[in-house]
């Protein structure tokens, strides 16, 4: 396999430490008759299960998903707006 194949297929995420600055909460129920789920596991999610909103878009996910989605991928993992632009509040070696 050529160099440049092989460093197309290498994908590098976001530092952890701005994967952690995004807000994790507790997810409420919709209005009765409507399931939320995750769009990475597709599990539905149910009242106080935790999920981290990206900063960008707002969409929600578990935050186990997210997280690992995350490691590998600087966008949103549903509508993929990037999250690149995240990484500009942190500098090397500053404390977070």
């Amino acid at each position: 396999m050529s160099s440049a194949a092989t460093s197309h297929r290498t994908t590098t995420g976001l530092d952890p430490r701005i994967i952690d600055s995004f807000p994790v909460h507790l997810h409420r129920d919709l209005e009765a008759g409507e399931e939320a789920q995750c769009s990475i596991c597709l599990s539905s999610l149910t009242e106080g299960d935790k999920v981290k909103a990206l900063p960008n878009c707002g969409h929600t996910f578990d935050v186990e998903c997210v997280d690992e989605w995350l490691k590998a991928h600087t966008s949103c993992p549903l509508c993929r707006a990037s999250l690149a632009d995240s990484s500009v509040a942190v500098e090397p070696g500053a404390a977070v």
